[in-house]
């Protein structure tokens, strides 16, 4: 009783349950969420492409600096790096302090974000000596399939401090996008063990340091803002990186490689500041393991670009590993968009509707197409 007559021919039958009543979803969106979801991606595309921008630059101002007979000394690229964002940063806290909105904050929980902000240096320094220490002992091709790691490790570290929420089906994803970029890797795999113990301390620095970004940007209580964030971590980044640069590199050399390539180092520099700057804005606005998924695309467009640019050879191996490492980065970013899309109830109640769809017209049918598909 009830049911809607075989002859039923009304406007979208397929929408109608017993008594005529429309089917109810807790997948219906309004148009405004759903427009406020698309600006939120517009959003981050962009400055993801700005991300993606930048970094390839620094990329390419890096290796040429780091050539022999221009300015080969790392540390202390990265110490004038971290000198330039503090200097910026603090100026700007005295000439723009509505740009620092959450200054106060951190100036009353001083402590507090101490005890954040010193391992977080700290880890930043030990990736940087670890990591390229390890090109010492190991390939580079074994060595970038390690480093596919990262976003395991992170995701891993995130959800323990709870800042991610598990969920096999994103799980799932990150091992498929580790997975497409690991096809990518040419080259001879040589390896020793300290080249391994090297690169995997390194790895797991790198990772603690994002999420420590992650969580100073994002976790209840902390948040800090973008620019305010970037003082601290540049301050106390700029302690260790200087010493090391202080005891294993400055020298009359550096003095002099410095007086020849100066234009350079301060271009390079100011990019390395609006780099900080995308990087933490890009981290405060999705998450830590969202930002290597964008470093992994960051790459691969890198090598797409050498492809077409330098005629650098590409494999038919590396065309389908970066297939499928955009595809994980789609997917993964549709389960934060639309998280509610992508659960074990959602799944279920479209196979529900679509069953209605089907059978709304033949209620004697219906009963038996819902029971072999719940079978």
């Amino acid at each position: 009783p009830g049911r809607p007559p075989r002859s039923f021919r009304g406007p979208s039958p397929a929408l109608l349950l017993n008594n005529n009543q429309p089917v109810t979803s807790h997948l219906t969106m309004s148009s405004t969420n759903v427009e406020s979801r698309l600006r939120f991606a517009a959003g981050t595309v962009a400055l993801g492409a700005l991300y993606i921008s930048a970094s390839a630059g620094i990329i390419a101002m890096n290796k040429y600096l780091m050539t022999p007979g221009h300015f080969p000394h790392a540390a202390s690229l990265t110490s004038m790096h971290m000198l330039t964002c503090t200097v910026v940063t603090v100026v700007g806290s005295q000439a723009v302090p509505t740009a620092f909105p959450s200054l106060k904050q951190l100036q009353d929980n001083r402590p507090t974000y101490v005890r954040c902000f010193a391992p977080l240096a700290l880890c930043f320094a030990a990736s940087l000596i670890l990591c390229n220490t390890a090109y010492l002992y190991a390939g580079v091709g074994f060595l970038q399939m390690m480093k596919q790691a990262n976003v395991i490790i992170t995701y891993t570290f995130s959800v323990v401090v709870a800042l991610e929420v598990f969920q096999p089906q994103r799980a799932t994803i990150i091992l498929i996008v580790c997975l497409g970029v690991g096809m990518t890797v040419n080259g001879a795999v040589s390896y020793t063990t300290r080249g391994i113990a090297l690169q995997a301390g390194g790895q797991v620095a790198e990772c603690l340091k994002v999420v420590l970004t992650n969580y100073l940007l994002s976790s209840p209580g902390m948040k800090l803002d973008v620019m305010t964030f970037l003082m601290g971590m540049s301050a106390f980044c700029l302690v260790p990186l200087a010493s090391y640069a202080a005891l294993f590199e400055v020298n009359q050399q550096v003095l002099t490689d410095a007086a020849g390539v100066w234009p350079i180092l301060i271009a390079n520099c100011v990019l390395a500041f609006s780099l900080n700057v995308i990087v933490s804005a890009f981290i405060k606005r999705t998450s830590g393991v969202a930002y290597l998924l964008c470093g992994i695309t960051k790459d691969a467009v890198l090598v797409a670009a050498a492809h077409m640019i330098f005629a650098e050879p590409v494999t038919r191996l590396q065309i389908m590993g970066f297939g499928t490492a955009s595809t994980g980065v789609f997917l993964y970013s549709a389960t934060r968009m639309f998280p509610e899309m992508f659960t074990y109830e959602s799944v279920s109640q479209l196979v529900k509707t679509r069953v209605k769809q089907e059978t709304i017209g033949d209620p004697e049918e219906g009963s038996a197409l819902v029971s072999r598909r719940s079978e």
